[in-house]
């Protein structure tokens, strides 16, 4: 091997070994860092490759995950431990983190090749340094979810694509390209971004040169071919192209709590290269601005390149922030990689002019990664332990609610629950789940605050989640409590609403009233419907308790 790649290749291996070591915590441990969602997307995997067809609960269909990773690879340790034995199901949770961790440790082999394209080996080796041995990254990637399959595919796609002249582009290529960019899609919906503005860059670098846009046709057109039976099997079974997880979490997020001025700074807090979730406004907003600044001042060659990479970095901003009106990291870990580039190229432009600064590169940069991995990893240890004691932990209290009522209910149950992940994936139980990120027919039923008759026409008998539960299920039932209706709020209608407050606040409009999502009276508590037949007090405050409830008779029943 030759001598001048030791420094790639230690990197990769010790990017390598921290993912495996991640992926192989202790299962409690991990119950507690990863999201409810890991278990929602393995639940889907495991139906899928025991024969129950895409479900999360084994009965009703579901199009509310990003398909491809579930469908393919995380289907795959299920194939082998097909059965609902808890080893067996451990077994296969465990699987999938190892092909997680070995997907997220090949991201870095393209992200390198774009590193090296921008910038010198020494500044490049820096950014891949960073990404390597950044344990938020890690956390957010090694996840059991679609979260690296999805950056892997990306920029590879964007490898592939960027660096080389488009005008170059031979139609198979691009018919290749495309095939990519269509699994790209399907493997995080969202990337649709990331592979609309190659679309459109493709198509101005042939109007630009006078020709006619045939290699961004093929391109689109083939991402198209590979999408179709996507969108035509989400027309077919659930009259709509987009996944109920993206229309539930808006709908959940359309209350007063949500409309915030400064969610747009998500584009800096949140992509896992630099820990800043913690860090002030203030900050945020100067380095927001420090970015654009690098990007405006690069050469216009890279300019042109990094355009579609920047356009798609905003966009998510802007759609997380001002339309799902939420964000978490592993939304953003495509960003991070723009951001450690962005700052490479620039950096090796300005340095490019002066060789005697050149010269202390590799020293310098070797310096403020070693300073900057230090700090990402004081936060994440610090992230950790607040985590690990959160008043707020429920992921144990709903391991252990999942294996009591696999041990206890009846076969035949059927259960309702918000947080519905874990118990669909370890209770070995009918869960059916109620806040509409993987059942596409809650949000007209929450509209209609008609819960409880949902519920029971479904033959719900018990409900399992936190004790707000209780409130969610009151609020949208119009038996047990008054309320005005909420409907569903498109996005355009939240940019008015935005537009609308923040002219509020310069003075030039009318104060904006937005609805509480509390009810204006009681008529019936839930307590009176239903009864506690189990509860498993949280590890960190047992005065909480995730809880079991059997419902009533009267439950759901017409007045």
């Amino acid at each position: 091997m030759k001598r001048s790649l030791l420094p790639e290749l230690l990197i990769l291996l010790g990017a390598a070994g921290l993912r495996l070591g991640f992926a192989l915590l202790p299962l409690d441990l991990l119950a507690m860092l990863l999201e409810d969602d890991a278990w929602m997307v393995a639940a889907i995997a495991r139906h899928w490759a025991i024969g129950n067809g895409i479900t999360a609960d084994g009965v009703n269909p579901t199009n509310g995950f990003h398909p491809l990773y579930p469908l393919t690879l995380g289907a795959l340790p299920y194939l082998a431990v097909p059965t609902a034995a808890l080893e067996h199901l451990q077994a296969g949770f465990r699987a999938n983190l190892l092909i997680c961790a070995a997907l997220s440790t090949l991201t870095l082999l393209p992200c390198y090749a774009l590193l090296r394209h921008v910038a010198p080996r020494p500044l490049a080796l820096a950014g891949l340094a960073l990404l390597a041995f950044n344990p938020l990254l890690i956390q957010v990637s090694v996840n059991a979810m679609e979260t690296s399959l999805a950056l892997l595919l990306l920029v590879t796609l964007w490898w592939q694509l960027l660096p080389r002249p488009a005008l170059d582009l031979a139609l198979v290529r691009a018919a290749g390209l495309g095939v990519l960019a269509g699994l790209t899609i399907l493997a995080r919906l969202d990337n649709a971004l990331a592979v609309a503005y190659l679309g459109l860059w493709l198509v101005w670098q042939e109007v630009r040169a006078r020709r006619l846009p045939v290699r961004s046709g093929v391109f689109g057109g083939v991402a198209g071919l590979v999408l179709g039976p996507y969108f035509v099997r989400n027309w077919l079974i659930f009259e709509s192209l987009s996944p109920s997880s993206g229309r539930a979490l808006a709908y959940m997020h359309s209350y007063s709590g949500s409309f915030t001025y400064t969610s747009g700074l998500q584009l800096l807090a949140y992509p896992p290269a630099l820990d800043l979730t913690n860090a002030p406004q203030w900050v945020l907003a100067f380095g927001i601005v420090g970015l654009a600044g690098m990007y405006l001042t690069l050469p216009r060659a890279q300019r042109g390149m990094f355009t579609p990479l920047v356009l798609y970095s905003l966009t998510l901003a802007l759609y997380y922030g001002y339309v799902q009106q939420q964000g978490r990291p592993r939304y953003y870990v495509a960003v991070a990689f723009v951001i450690v580039l962005l700052v490479c190229a620039w950096l090796a432009a300005r340095l490019a002019t002066r060789p005697q600064a050149m010269r202390l590169v590799p020293v310098g940069a070797a310096a403020v990664v070693a300073v900057l991995i230090g700090y990402n990893s004081l936060m994440w240890v610090r992230s950790t332990v607040a985590t690990i004691t959160a008043p707020y932990q429920a992921q144990p209290a709903m391991f252990a609610a999942a294996r009591w009522m696999s041990a206890n209910l009846p076969e035949d149950a059927v259960i309702a629950a918000q947080n519905s992940g874990i118990f669909q994936y370890y209770s070995n139980r009918l869960v059916i789940n109620i806040d509409g990120k993987l059942n596409h027919e809650i949000v007209p039923i929450l509209e209609q605050r008609q819960l409880d008759r949902y519920l029971h026409a479904r033959g719900v008998e018990y409900v399992v989640d936190l004790p707000s539960v209780a409130d969610y299920i009151e609020f949208y039932s119009a038996n047990l409590s008054e309320a005005p209706a909420h409907r569903e709020i498109s996005a355009l209608e939240k940019l008015r609403i935005h537009a609308r407050r923040f002219a509020a606040r310069l003075g030039i409009g009318a104060p904006v009233v937005l609805p509480e999502r509390v009810p204006e009276r009681v008529l019936v508590p839930f307590s009176d419907v239903a009864q506690i037949v189990q509860a498993f007090p949280l590890p960190n405050d047992p005065n909480q308790a995730v809880t079991i409830y059997l419902l009533l008779p009267q439950f759901g029943a017409a007045p």
